[in-house]
């Protein structure tokens, strides 16, 4: 028998073939994972801020300040509306009429008045613009992948 040399691409070939066969690695439960086939390729998007966002925006709508805090990380910032008003930071204590304040002022993205709830209510998910770079903004609201998982981490509030 004779023993053949490995060229680059038979090796490359080989290489190729045994990541294709070995298992595939699963997502954690906590961070679910969407597949969409592109022309013969599956690209593979973490969407565990949709999950966050599902999660934080049934607690928003049902006005549980309690499970809000619980995804917010503290101290919070708040700040007006442009970039030269100051930057404040918010206690777990003063959070929950602050909140309350944010999700009642106008969302500023719509063409007729809106408030932020309305804003909040009509966005089930997050569109693919808002997904990537570990944040997101909804409105008057950011968030941030944090070591903790998704938080709220600033609100914008109007005068």
């Amino acid at each position: 028998m004779r023993a053949r040399a490995c060229t680059l691409a038979g090796c490359s070939a080989a290489l190729t073939l045994v990541m294709a066969c070995a298992p595939r690695e699963q997502p954690a439960a906590d961070e679910p994972r969407d597949s969409v086939a592109l022309a013969g390729v599956v690209a593979t998007a973490d969407t565990s801020a949709q999950g966050f966002w599902r999660a934080f925006r049934e607690a928003a709508l049902a006005g549980a300040a309690s499970r809000v805090a619980a995804m917010t990380r503290f101290p919070v910032e708040t700040r007006g509306p442009t970039d030269d008003d100051p930057v404040e930071r918010l206690s777990r204590d003063a959070f929950a009429p602050v909140f309350a304040r944010v999700m009642d002022q106008e969302s500023g993205l719509s063409a007729h008045p809106e408030s932020m709830r309305a804003l909040v209510e009509r966005m089930p998910a997050l569109g693919a613009r808002a997904l990537g770079d570990g944040e997101f903004r909804v409105g008057a609201l950011e968030f941030a992948r944090t070591p903790e998982g998704w938080r709220l981490v600033r609100m914008y509030l109007e005068e």
